[in-house]
C-alpha cells in the first residue's frame, strides 16, 4: 500500500541544497537515466553539476571525464548526443522558458510532448524524470522505466511505443484515484512503487533508494 510520508520523505531529496533549482542541470542528469543505475546517475550529476548553468565542456573532453567513473554503468554515444542537444536548444532560448507555472497534468503533458520533439536523444521517460527531478513535489508525470514495466507485467527490456506509454501512465492515474489519493501529485505516487518494486520494503529507508546525487539545487 501506498505511504504517502515515506513517499514524500523519498522525493524531498530531490531538493536537497540551497540553491536555486536549475532546470537545464535536471534535464541533462534526466539525459543521462536512460538505461542507467539510480547510483550511476547519481554519480553523472556530481559530474555535471560544477555546469549547472553553463554550457558542457568539449565533448571529447566530457565523455573521458564521465568515463572515469568506473562504478556499474551503461553510458553510450546516445547519452552524450542528448546532452549536447539539450545545450544547443537552452542556449538558443528555444526550451528554456520556466515550467513552475506548469501544475496541471494537461499542461505538463503538453510541454513533454513538445520538448521529446524537440530535443534529439529524450524520450517520454527522460523528460518525465527532468521534471521529476526538478520539481519533484508537483510533478504529474512519470518517469516510465525497467522497475515499472516490471510491476505492471511488461517486458522490462523492452521500451514502450507512445500510445503505450500514455496508456500505461493513464492506468497509473487510474490506480492513484481508486487507491484513493487523487490529490497526491502521480510522479509522487509512482516513485514510492518504483522505490518498492526496485528496493522492497526498505525504499527510501536507512539510504536505500536515495535520490539526492540527482537533485537540481546542489552544485
Amino acid at each position: 500500500m501506498f505511504e504517502p510520508s515515506i513517499a514524500r520523505e523519498g522525493m524531498l531529496e530531490l531538493m536537497y541544497g540551497d540553491k536555486t533549482p536549475s532546470l537545464l542541470f535536471a534535464l541533462r542528469t534526466a539525459a543521462l537515466s536512460a538505461m542507467q543505475p539510480l547510483e550511476a546517475n547519481g554519480e553523472y550529476a556530481r559530474i555535471l553539476a560544477p555546469y549547472a548553468n553553463s554550457r558542457l565542456l568539449e565533448r571529447d573532453v566530457l565523455t573521458a571525464l564521465l568515463r572515469g567513473y568506473h562504478g556499474p554503468h551503461c553510458l553510450y554515444g546516445s547519452h552524450i548526443d542528448a546532452l549536447y542537444a539539450i545545450d544547443e536548444l537552452w542556449f538558443n532560448h528555444v526550451i528554456d522558458q520556466p515550467v513552475d507555472e506548469l501544475l496541471s497534468f494537461d499542461q505538463q503533458k503538453a510541454w513533454r510532448e513538445r520538448l521529446v520533439l524537440l530535443i534529439k536523444g529524450m524520450s517520454y521517460k527522460t523528460v518525465s524524470m527532468a521534471l521529476l527531478i526538478y520539481m519533484p513535489l508537483a510533478c504529474e508525470l512519470v518517469p516510465i522505466d525497467r522497475h515499472h514495466l516490471a510491476r505492471y507485467g511488461f517486458d522490462r527490456n523492452k521500451s514502450l511505443s507512445r500510445c503505450k506509454y500514455l496508456a500505461l501512465e493513464a492506468r497509473m492515474v487510474a490506480d492513484r484515484n481508486n487507491e484513493g489519493y487523487p490529490d497526491v501529485p502521480l510522479g509522487l505516487f509512482t516513485a514510492y512503487y518504483w522505490g518498492a518494486q526496485r528496493d522492497g520494503k526498505e525504499c527510501y529507508r536507512n539510504g536505500h533508494t536515495s535520490h539526492q546525487k540527482l537533485s537540481c539545487r546542489w552544485w
